[in-house]
């Protein structure tokens, strides 16, 4: 609702001297990276198990959201079209990193967020599906979903994840949960680039 909102009074808030930002998409992102196991264990429906969706009777899947590029849903419609089991789960639902980028926006210049170097995560999906995730999980203990998820997840780089991950935290510190900030802030936001550089 927050984000649907935020979309429709883009303009109202910058003609009032505002920024629009994204706390939720901020607060998803520093979750997902203080535990890169929620790659693997938030739901989501890989191509290898279309199918059996459809066969229970689901006949409608969006495969794409307002974060994305046509190459990315090019690649995606193409993997789900061949029921692809090889294609990197994470590059595909969370758009080559372009989802932990969505929250800097607005707050920080097109330029500095096109050029922020993303933490790099993969999963292996024939892994994912020979141990069958995704029907074992309901019945796991949270920390046996999570050992069994750091068997199939790659951490490319754990050093760049705590940088990036305690350079959002700080950008979050300063919006504390507000839907926009004035525009007079963004030199403190500004100031936070130096934390991934």
């Amino acid at each position: 609702r927050t984000l649907g909102l935020l979309s429709r009074i883009d303009k109202l808030h910058r003609a009032a001297g505002e920024v629009p930002t994204e706390p939720h998409i901020l607060a998803c992102s520093c979750r997902m990276l203080a535990d890169p196991t929620l790659f693997v264990r938030t739901t989501f429906v890989p191509p290898s198990y279309l199918d059996r969706y459809m066969e229970a009777g689901v006949d409608g899947f969006k495969f794409s959201d307002r974060v994305g590029d046509t190459p990315t849903m090019v690649r995606t419609v193409n993997a789900y079209g061949a029921r692809d089991c090889e294609t990197d789960l994470i590059d595909l639902v969370y758009k080559r990193g372009a989802k932990l980028k969505a929250g800097l926006q607005g707050v920080f210049s097109p330029e500095f967020v096109a050029g922020v170097s993303v933490p790099r995560f993969s999963l292996d999906p024939r892994r994912f599906f020979e141990e069958r995730f995704i029907e074992r999980q309901p019945t796991m203990p949270k920390a046996e979903q999570q050992a069994l998820a750091r068997t199939i997840l790659t951490v490319h780089d754990p050093a760049h994840v705590k940088r990036y991950l305690a350079f959002l935290e700080a950008v979050m510190e300063k919006i504390d949960w507000r839907t926009s900030v004035p525009a007079e802030e963004l030199p403190q936001f500004e100031a936070l680039q130096e934390m991934i550089a």
